[in-house]
């Protein structure tokens, strides 16, 4: 079946800033199927309070001397905020040890230069429910071979959780597919 579908994305340059504008770039013509289409991204206001719960129970789990790559969205960006990290923006990926910040606009080089153990911390893409590859695409294939699908950590406040209908991921890695399913 043929339908009319929106292609929105959010503003990148007012995301940075804080503010979560999303824009209507196109309307166009597109098959409709339950599972080959994301839904467009959600626009959820979180209540303080549970992103305050949320970031608590991250940073009182973190432990020392274990990098912790931290994704892009406002949940996760929370967590930074709590740290004292103010310098990051929210499409950033960036790193943490030892509860400091050690990059902000961490690249794919950076990420694979790491030793040591890794954790990586990620909120879905709201509503799509992407947790790689959309949006994060510096948390590469080759990063991923190197942790177990246990190191990753998913964190979302439950209005976020209710809008999606599974985890997805989009790696373009059939192995690292088959490896966190």
């Amino acid at each position: 079946k043929i339908v009319e579908g929106e292609i929105l994305d959010v503003d990148e340059e007012e995301y940075r800033k804080g503010r979560y504008v999303v824009k209507l770039y196109y309307i166009t013509l597109t098959v409709a199927s339950d599972n080959l289409l994301a839904p467009s991204k959600d626009e959820i206001s979180y209540e303080e309070a549970e992103l305050e719960e949320i970031a608590d129970y991250v940073i009182e789990n973190l432990k020392n001397d274990i990098f912790y790559i931290l994704g892009p969205g406002s949940t996760v960006k929370y967590i930074e905020k709590k740290l004292g990290i103010y310098n990051t923006n929210f499409l950033s990926v960036d790193i943490v040890k030892n509860k400091q910040l050690i990059k902000s606009n961490a690249n794919y080089f950076d990420l694979l230069d790491l030793t040591g153990e890794l954790k990586i911390i990620l909120t879905p893409i709201g509503k799509q429910g992407f947790i790689l590859g959309r949006g994060n695409q510096e948390i590469g294939p080759k990063l991923l071979q190197k942790i177990n699908k246990t190191d990753i950590i998913i964190i979302s406040p439950l209005k976020k959780v209710y809008t999606i209908d599974c985890l997805r991921i989009d790696t373009g890695d059939k192995f690292i597919a088959e490896k966190l399913s």
